[in-house]
């Protein structure tokens, strides 16, 4: 699997992903993890099932597993947790129904959202740091972490997915792993329907409900996204990427970048990155995942602004 987004450089545990990422965008996209997103700078669109809402400066969003979600707008930094239901089944089975099945937004301004706030950065620095005793650290606050989501969400348990939705979810995902793994290459919807042991119409509806778009248009993007990122970070000529993309020419690959930035290739080239981040602009998933020591010199100035409040957290904390 090949998903730039889910599986970075400095993986952690098995159950729990820690990401600073800087996102202008993000094709819609499932996983088993529940998710719970911070905005640290700057502002996305959140686009999930219910509808589209703009996070901002200080917004968390929460997406529970399954949940097909996509970001766009302007661009932003955002701390992500992702934690799956399997990393504490055996001590609380089910605990992932505490919380609300569809994405979006769970801030209320309030002093049970400061405090999320505050032991998601805590859990962060513990996950980018290489300290001893890291392991336990991360464990402990991840259980923190998810009572304190649960409180700010859930006044009572949320049913479960239904079965049978659950089990095209389970497919589509398989079905994402295929193109992650094969979308340089000549790939067919009719093929990996004949993988996943479907009919190719049933396939071909179930992915266009669930993400807004055809297979083969989800394929092309997933492409370009791929060619803008050699394009951008790379000196290899268009032809080579185009057809190391999964293009059959260097002309699609042209029509493409005219079509939607308006410009070639490489005049692309040379808009070079973009703001401190390094995050190169625009491409169709722009995103930086930030490796460990740059996460780190990020985060750590954040604990500052909490230094005032630190006294009224403890006592929250223990409500």
């Amino acid at each position: 699997m090949r998903r730039e987004y889910e599986v970075v450089e400095h993986l952690g545990f098995e159950g729990l992903h820690v990401l600073l990422v800087s996102m202008d965008t993000r094709l819609p996209h499932l996983h088993r993890e529940l998710e719970l997103g911070w905005i640290l700078q700057g502002s996305v669109e959140l686009h999930t099932r219910l509808g589209s809402r703009l996070l901002q400066r200080g917004d968390l969003y929460l997406a529970g597993p399954m949940e097909v979600h996509s970001f766009g707008g302007q661009g932003g930094l955002i701390l992500s947790c992702q934690i799956s239901p399997k990393l504490f089944g055996t001590f609380v089975p089910g605990w992932e129904r505490a919380f609300p099945p569809a994405a979006g937004p769970i801030n209320d301004g309030g002093p049970r959202c400061t405090l999320t706030q505050y032991c998601m950065l805590r859990l962060a620095l513990a996950y980018f740091d290489r300290a001893a005793d890291r392991g336990l650290c991360c464990f402990h606050l991840t259980t923190e972490l998810l009572y304190h989501v649960s409180r700010l969400v859930a006044s009572e348990e949320t049913a479960a997915a239904e079965p049978v939705r659950r089990a095209k979810l389970e497919r589509l995902i398989s079905v994402l792993d295929r193109i992650d793994e094969n979308y340089t290459q000549k790939l067919l919807l009719g093929d990996i329907a004949a993988a996943e042991n479907v009919s190719m119409p049933y396939l071909s509806h179930a992915f266009k409900e669930a993400f807004g778009m055809s297979f083969q248009e989800y394929l092309c993007r997933r492409r370009f996204e791929h060619a803008c990122r050699l394009i951008a970070q790379t000196d290899r000529s268009v032809l080579d990427i185009a057809l190391s993309s999964g293009f059959s020419d260097a002309k699609y690959l042209n029509r493409a970048f005219r079509r939607r930035y308006g410009c070639t290739p490489k005049e692309f080239r040379g808009m070079g990155p973009a703001g401190q981040t390094g995050a190169v602009r625009p491409t169709v998933d722009a995103q930086y995942l930030f490796p460990r020591q740059q996460a780190l010199q990020a985060l750590r100035p954040l604990l500052a602004e909490f230094e005032p409040r630190r006294a009224e957290l403890g006592m929250l904390a223990l409500d």
